[in-house]
């Protein structure tokens, strides 16, 4: 029969009363007249060019631009057999099928449109930005497709895709998730990596991130870190790390980091190893924290503790520090008043032993308090005044034993404006400080000490500042006196006489053009000693210069200079930077220290990204150059770290090379396969940001891992 006839199928309850066979009604009939089932509940809608129904088979024949609609399932093809009793459909030629979430295209197949499975041959769909071809798909319970000798991908360029994986089992459920086992990642035609297990969110908030990286290191051995990022929530996310080295074993740590605005902010990092090599227990564990608890009450807290000092340079190697020579731990609880802010505080630094496997206690205060008030005015007085107290529960290694101490003092200011541009600030304090225990030096070489005594100390201070339209002058002269424990007398027997302070500085801060920036800072000491003498030349404070020149937005260059005259040139620093750190740079630094009299230190580091090729290439060089005294005494030259990475985006994957060369027998070559998604690149700059202020090195750039 011919024309287009549209009709309700309703076949839960078939019913075969009175139905007529196509070879006993009369030519040209409409389809309407024949005496289809009864409906049931549920109906599917079609439209077809013909169609015919065979009632001893219960089989309804659909040809020419067949189009199914049911509740969730949208079927089009050119040719269907529905079987009424069982309500299951049959196409041996092209099939779309659309169930609201994806599309898919199949060469035939086969639907139960009651338990809405079924299957098509040599599938093509369509998720996100994922499009997959098979050999075999499976519709199953809960919207589930199973694919069968699945290729997929995220790249669209045709006719040939920049990647593409195969699976022989992938597992999809729309808007959730995609799920490959046995993966193998081509880049063109050439297999590159094989994934037991490829994850792939198809949301538009990704609960789940998988990172790997394969390499080898001479001390490690060979190695495959894998990275793992859950979201658990807006302000939620963590890192999982699990770790295989061939020389070490196995390694595992993680991340918690959470952001709900300013007020409530932190981050917990901490990883794990027993070293087979060595039998060791190297490990690491940080955390950093901000929490307002009430619009008064906020608690911080920073706490780092490892097992050695080249924990990092082994197993941490993006940190800034390869060595970390001291632990600082600190933990407060601050109070907000109406006019003072209160402190209750714990700190604590350990240093390195001299080892490089074991750390000391170096220096503890365990409780501090600290109250301020704000600044106060007493009657109609024009000084502003500062009250503050403390009591302190401290240990020093140097000292030996642990002492409490409780102070008070008092600090006044005001502003006197001169002339316009001319100001001069005075400042006066006291203050009275209980010791349980004290000792001081008596002489170069003997103590004296003494129980339960009061120290008071008084400061004078002034500063002049003179402003001009290129810069500021300060000059400023502080004066401060100790009195005698126990006495309110000046400690004029002690080896300082009891001056703690007599001293001026100038500084001057100016900018002599728009794109330069000069500061200079010197000073001269007044202070007389019994057990030493100060000449001209000790007297006078180290000039210390700093000139920062920023000629074009894309170019900053700066100099800082230490200079003593008794001890002459005792660092200098240049560093300059052109271009931008997130995309094409160049950098360089040059450094010495009179510290290390014959050695200065040269550091490059360098970002390229040709327009035509798509890769990032980076790398640094530090180098130590070793000299006698001056270029024309040089004797040595020796790279100190040397590093080359490469970096390639192909749509959904972040590919990343890197050959790694440093002291103490870090040799590493690395390749590192991260998957992203859409928005990805964006939410981990926004994730840099935050985490920038906990590991300073992810600032400008993505850490290889951890």
């Amino acid at each position: 029969m011919t024309g287009r006839c549209l009709a309700w199928l309703l076949i839960l309850l078939p019913s075969q009363v009175g139905a007529v066979s196509p070879a006993q009604a009369p030519l040209g009939q409409a389809a309407t007249d024949y005496p289809l089932p009864e409906p049931p509940a549920s109906h599917v809608q079609f439209s077809a060019d013909q169609v015919d129904f065979d009632e001893s088979s219960s089989v309804m024949h659909l040809k020419g631009q067949v189009l199914l609609r049911e509740a969730t399932w949208t079927v089009r093809a050119d040719e269907f057999w529905i079987h009424s009793e069982t309500r299951k459909a049959r196409s041996d030629g092209s099939v779309f099928l659309d169930d609201g979430y994806g599309a898919i295209l199949g060469s035939r197949g086969e639907f139960d449109l009651k338990s809405h499975e079924g299957w098509l041959a040599d599938p093509q769909a369509g998720y996100g930005d994922w499009n997959v071809r098979a050999k075999w798909m499976r519709a199953g319970p809960g919207r589930r497709l199973s694919y069968r000798g699945a290729r997929f991908s995220g790249c669209n360029v045709k006719p040939k895709q920049h990647y593409h994986l195969y699976s022989g089992q992938l597992e999809v459920v729309p808007k959730k998730y995609l799920l490959a086992l046995n993966t193998v990642f081509f880049i063109g035609p050439v297999p590159v990596l094989y994934l037991p297990i490829f994850y792939a969110p198809l949301v538009d908030i990704h609960l789940w991130e998988s990172k790997l990286q394969v390499g080898y290191d001479r001390r490690n051995g060979a190695f495959v870190k894998t990275t793992f990022i859950t979201r658990h929530s807006e302000y939620l996310y963590s890192r999982t790390y699990v770790d295989g080295y061939t020389s070490q074993g196995v390694g595992i740590g993680g991340e918690l980091h959470r952001r709900k605005g300013q007020d409530a902010r932190g981050g917990l990092y901490g990883y794990w190893i027993h070293e087979q090599s060595t039998g060791d227990n190297r490990w690491v564990a940080v955390t950093d924290q901000y929490q307002a608890v009430t619009s008064s009450i906020s608690v911080q807290a920073r706490l780092h503790a490892q097992s050695d000092a080249e924990f990092n340079n082994h197993y941490a190697r993006s940190k800034d520090f390869r060595v970390t020579p001291e632990l600082v731990n600190a933990a407060a609880v601050v109070y907000r008043l109406p006019s003072a802010v209160a402190r209750l505080s714990w700190s604590r630094a350990d240093v390195d032993n001299g080892t490089m496997r074991r750390y000391v206690k170096d220096r503890e205060s365990l409780p501090r308090l600290d109250v301020q008030s704000e600044p106060l005015k007493f009657w109609k007085l024009p000084w502003l005044n500062t009250l503050s107290f403390f009591a302190d529960n401290s240990y020093l290694r140097s000292r030996g034993y642990q002492e409490k101490a409780v102070g008070a003092g008092w600090e006044a200011s005001r502003t006197i404006r001169l002339a316009r541009g001319l100001s001069f600030t005075p400042k006066v304090s006291y203050s009275q400080t209980y010791f349980d225990r004290l000792e001081r030096l008596s002489d170069p070489s003997s103590t004296r000490t003494w129980k339960n005594t009061f120290v008071g100390r008084y400061m004078g201070q002034g500063n002049v500042r003179y402003t001009t339209l290129v810069g500021a002058w300060d000059l400023a002269y502080a004066y401060q006196v100790r009195h005698k424990p126990g006495a309110l007398s000046d400690d004029a027997v002690a080896l300082d006489h009891g001056v703690e302070t007599n001293g001026i500085t100038l500084q001057d801060t100016f900018r002599p053009a728009r794109k330069i920036l000069v500061r200079m800072q010197s000073g001269y000491e007044f202070r007389v000693f019994r057990d030493r003498y100060l000449g001209f030349r000790d007297r006078v404070s180290p000039l210390v210069t700093e000139l920062i020149y920023t000629p074009t937005p894309f170019l900053d260059l700066a100099v800082r200079d230490d200079y003593q005259l008794e001890q002459g040139n005792r660092s200098l620093l240049f560093t300059g930077l052109y271009g931008e750190p997130e995309k094409e740079f160049i950098s360089a630094g040059v450094g010495h220290n009179q510290a290390i009299p014959r050695s200065t230190f040269v550091n490059m580091e360098f970002g390229w990204q040709p327009s035509t090729w798509g890769w990032v290439l980076g790398g640094n060089l530090r180098s130590e150059v070793l000299s006698k005294g001056g270029l024309g005494r040089l004797y040595d030259f020796r790279l100190i770290e040397k590093e080359l990475s490469f970096e390639k985006r192909l749509h959904d994957f972040h590919l990343r090379g890197m050959v790694r060369f440093r002291p103490r027998g870090v040799r590493e070559y690395a390749f590192k396969v991260e998957m992203t998604f859409p928005g990805t690149k964006k939410a981990e700059i926004a994730k840099r940001d935050w985490e920038a202020e906990w590991f300073p090195e992810r600032k400008h750039r993505q850490v290889d891992h951890p």
